[in-house]
């Protein structure tokens, strides 16, 4: 008797396999998966595993024959997966996460995570982060964090960067940038009194609500100082602009807020250490906490 497997179309024969059989095999050639298609290659992949390029060729032909699907399309000079590889490929690439998961729990256990980490972050938001940044490094006093402004991080490798904190989403030809929410900031239109009042007399026609005009900036951090300024009104994320609220300078234009997320870039799973893992989880626990929190100006 043959069942299909709807989710990724794959066909097994119940008759003559049985759940988990030939698994550990199964998992060793999965990571050997991972290795050619990080490598760009099978010559690279066997170079760097340290195995022949025949040798590695045949246990992917193993693999697929294994699971009755053609994962890749092999050429001299290129190797690509079909899209069915490409969904294994990302279940192999969880499996992984998950065994390295395991080992740092247990290198966790026996020793404090030490370390450097290089964080870049957009300018707007250095004065929310410290704080935050300062409560790690005093539950973490070993990992050694080296602190950077970027408002439009694109290559993490030839920056060196190890944890990209990003208001704009990856970008789309970037292959080399994991990218995950952070957290959901809300954003606000921000003005002078005045600059927020002549906004209100506009006509409803003539306004679209949270896309202000007047300038464009090239910053978030520019079009704060611009709105303090009066020049024009700014979206702004509040978490940035609380002391500017508090003491007046900068109000509400009205009442509505947007969310927008807080993206978090990472190198591939390969090149995340684990002291960037520990940052990673501290700060989407907190930022999360305190976003929450502070939703409203006060």
């Amino acid at each position: 008797m043959r069942e299909r497997c709807t989710s990724h179309n794959l066909m097994f024969d119940k008759e003559n396999s049985e759940p988990g059989r030939d698994l550990p095999n199964t998992m060793v050639d999965l990571y050997w998966l991972l290795q050619a298609v990080n490598g760009g290659s099978l010559s690279a992949a066997a170079q760097h595993l340290g195995v022949s390029k025949s040798s590695l060729s045949r246990r992917l032909s193993q693999l697929e024959t294994r699971l009755g699907v053609q994962l890749a399309h092999r050429g001299p000079r290129r190797f690509s997966l079909t899209s069915t590889g490409e969904t294994i490929y990302r279940h192999a690439l969880a499996m992984v996460d998950a065994v390295e998961a395991a080992v740092e729990c247990a290198h966790l256990a026996q020793n404090e995570p030490g370390g450097q980490v290089r964080l870049s972050m957009p300018t707007i938001l250095t004065d929310w982060l410290i704080p935050v940044l300062a409560d790690f490094r005093r539950q973490y006093p070993q990992i050694e964090l080296h602190l950077l402004t970027d408002d439009h991080p694109r290559d993490l490798a030839a920056s060196q960067t190890d944890l990209a904190l990003s208001l704009r989403e990856a970008p789309a030809d970037s292959l080399q940038i994991v990218s995950r929410t952070l957290v959901q900031l809300p954003f606000a239109t921000l003005a002078t009194h005045g600059a927020a009042t002549a906004a209100k007399r506009k006509p409803a026609a003539n306004s679209a609500p949270m896309r202000p005009s007047g300038i464009r900036a090239g910053s978030l951090l520019i079009a704060r100082e611009a709105a303090k300024a009066g020049l024009a009104p700014a979206v702004l994320p509040l978490c940035a602009c609380e002391r500017e609220i508090a003491e007046g300078s900068l109000v509400m234009v009205d009442n509505q807020t947007i969310n927008h997320p807080l993206y978090a870039f990472t190198q591939p799973h390969r090149g995340v250490t684990l002291a960037t893992r520990m940052l990673l989880d501290f700060l989407s626990r907190r930022l999360r906490a305190v976003a929450d929190s502070k939703a409203q100006p006060n």
